[in-house]
């Protein structure tokens, strides 16, 4: 009898969860990597080979190009998409800062108090700046709303504006700094999470192994560090990511505190390069660096995905924005799937089954948790249950933030759809699609292109952003209010001080106060 597939090589094969294409385990070859020259030995934590001194590192060209980036290296298309996703994060904190139990976390933060040097958006409270960016980061990630970058399947504000909004804050930053240091944030996270798309298949969370690197530079802008400083601050936060992807299995939420605690890392690491504390310049490609633990395999590392062109600070074009509060790998269904299914005028009681259309395998552990539906134990696993969401979607009309209660999670009606799932396999370059089967024999279909971090190809989508900007603020802002938010993360690049600009933003987005969390009592 042959041995089954291991965990590991099943999640390689199907890309569960994140949405992006997995590599098929260590040793293969990925981006910015390419085969070892023969007699060379291999390259990895257990050659036992030294780094050879090939010249500048890619901390060091990082840092060089970050220490003198300027406001004026960003195209213009970068500006108007790191704004829109300014304000998709402001709106998704200020939501999330509503739910009482982000008290849990926040209010230790608040209790301990601390050096008051940056404010949690949207909540007022004054912390030492690193606890200011690890709740900013938390509340971004709390309710599963927040963006992705499907270049490598990972979560990207929570780890990219969460530090720059506090060292903004802290120090008084101009607006203009505020979306260049967004944008190098977005960038060179970005990077690294499509030269490693298959960190999950080892167990990793990508947001929590290679956001620091990229909010510890846009912290090190922010704080005008030299060039050297700033490799020291890129060095730095490369050793110090690190965030389980257990919680997917266990249905957890320990994934929240993988993100604050990155964002509170990438500052922290800012800081400690600034007091002239040196991190390790082959952090990234050397042999005991991110591209040999991940890589861990005979391949030679290339910098040039890395570095070439990285003064575009093109991040901002890959970020997708997330409508539905689900896994990244179930949202595009959902947004291919919503505009037809209303336009159809069918209703939960028509449907028979619906059909999920994919490169999964009907054997892989993504396929059998779709073929043989478990009731979700949470509702943060219930939004990360395909076959639940999709149905959740289908009885109720909705997968958003308030659609995932306790109630729902034993509703007969979605529990017994979801249990009536099936999956067809497809080829992973082909349309995936979501099929919808009607009782009276007729089949509801909505293909789509699945998307790949396609950069300034995917459209803005202004008028859904702004669908759920309403949707988020809701109960919280008035129209005017609404448009008087817009206009003011619309106008950043105006703002000489983003401290200022921030308690504008603060007191707008509190005018309904005794919703907010005010204080860290669990009696609050």
């Amino acid at each position: 009898m042959s041995r089954p597939p291991s965990r590991r090589s099943v999640l390689a094969a199907t890309g569960l969860a994140s949405g992006a294409l997995l590599g098929s385990g260590r040793g293969t070859a990925v981006a910015g990597a390419e085969p070892l020259e023969n007699g060379l030995g291999t390259v990895g934590p257990a050659s036992g080979h030294a780094d050879e001194d090939t010249g500048e590192t890619v901390s060091q060209a990082w840092g060089h190009a970050v220490a003198e980036a300027q406001y004026s290296d960003l195209a213009p298309e970068v500006i108007e998409r790191a704004k829109w996703c300014l304000l998709d994060s402001l709106a998704v904190m200020a939501y999330g800062a509503r739910q009482r139990e982000v008290d849990v976390y926040l209010g230790r933060a608040i209790d301990c108090g601390g050096v008051q040097e940056a404010r949690i958006m949207p909540t007022g409270h004054a912390l030492p700046v690193q606890e200011a960016a690890a709740c900013n980061a938390f509340l971004i990630h709390a309710k599963e709303i927040d963006d992705n970058d499907f270049r490598g399947g990972y979560r990207p504000s929570c780890v990219a504006v969460a530090p720059a909004l506090a060292v903004a804050d802290w120090q008084r930053s101009t607006g203009r700094d505020l979306l260049l240091a967004t944008s190098i944030a977005y960038s060179l996270t970005g990077r690294l999470a499509k030269m490693a798309p298959n960190i999950q298949a080892y167990g990793f969370m990508p947001s929590a192994i290679f956001g620091a690197v990229g909010g510890a530079a846009a912290s090190a802008r922010l704080m005008k560090l030299d060039a050297d400083q700033t490799a020291s601050a890129i060095g730095l936060a490369a050793g110090a990511g690190g965030g389980l992807f257990q919680y997917y299995f266990d249905q957890t939420e320990d994934k929240k505190l993988h993100v604050a605690r990155t964002s509170r890392t990438s500052v922290e690491m800012a800081i400690q390069a600034s007091r002239g504390f040196l991190g390790p310049h082959r952090a990234i490609e050397g042999v005991s660096g991110l591209n040999a633990y991940l890589q861990g395999g005979p391949t030679r590392f290339s910098a040039a995905p890395l570095v070439d062109s990285v003064t575009d600070w093109e991040g901002p074009l890959h970020i997708t924005p997330k409508f539905f509060a689900v896994s990244a790998s179930i949202g595009p269904f959902l947004d291919a799937l919503d505009p037809v299914w209303r336009a159809s005028g069918a209703t939960a009681a028509d449907i028979d089954h619906f059909r999920i259309v994919r490169e999964w395998a009907p054997d892989s552990l993504a396929g059998q948790k779709i073929l043989s539906f478990q009731r979700p134990a949470t509702i943060t696993g219930a939004q990360l249950d395909m076959a639940f969401s999709i149905a959740l979607y289908l009885v109720t009309g909705d997968a958003g933030p308030d659609s995932f209660t306790e109630a729902r999670l034993a509703d007969p009606a979605i529990l017994a759809l979801a249990d009536r799932a099936e999956l067809r396999q497809v080829d992973v370059a082909a349309p995936f699609s979501l099929e919808v089967f009607l009782k009276d024999g007729r089949m509801i279909s909505a293909p789509f292109d699945y998307p790949r971090g396609a950069g300034p190809a995917q459209p803005l989508m202004r008028e859904a952003r702004l669908a759920k900007l309403e949707r988020l603020t809701r109960g919280m802002l008035t129209d005017p209010e609404r448009r008087q938010l817009f206009e003011a993360v619309m106008s950043l690049d105006q703002v000489t001080d983003s401290n200022a600009w921030m308690t504008d933003i603060r007191a707008l987005l509190a005018s309904d106060q005794n919703a907010m969390l005010t204080c860290a009592s669990p009696a609050c």
